[in-house]
């Protein structure tokens, strides 16, 4: 989430704020759930989900699975490491499932989308 493409008021962008810091500091955690978040955040998980669909437009597990993939896209681009590990890397728990998420999102496959590294030796080049 690029907080300065949305439209919010201080308030908002405080509570985004908040948010994604606790969202980095517990990205690697599979299990992270929306009660740890709302209290974390110090509000109920209804107003949580109320607050984020408000803002985003998305609930709040499409906002978490959503600022993961958007992170591993990052990773990806920046060579981290190959798919596996950054699927690991941004708290899912299996490669296979975040695949199929990043391609739902990003329509292309994660090793498509990762730029390629000579020094890398997971590319082939012809």
């Amino acid at each position: 989430l690029n907080p300065s493409e949305i439209d919010v008021s201080s308030i908002d962008q405080d509570f985004m704020t908040d948010l994604t810091e606790i969202l980095e500091k517990n990205l690697t955690n599979p299990k992270l759930k929306i009660d740890h978040l709302a209290k974390k955040l110090y509000m109920s998980r209804a107003t949580l989900n109320r607050k984020i669909r408000a803002i985003t437009g998305e609930s709040t597990n499409q906002f978490i699975q959503s600022y993961r993939l958007k992170r591993a896209a990052q990773l990806l681009k920046e060579n981290f490491g190959n798919v596996t590990e950054i699927a690991y890397e941004v708290g899912f728990s299996s490669s296979a499932y975040f695949t199929k998420c990043f391609k739902e999102k990003f329509k292309q496959l994660p090793t498509t989308y990762q730029v390629p590294n000579r020094s890398n030796p997971t590319f082939l080049y012809i």
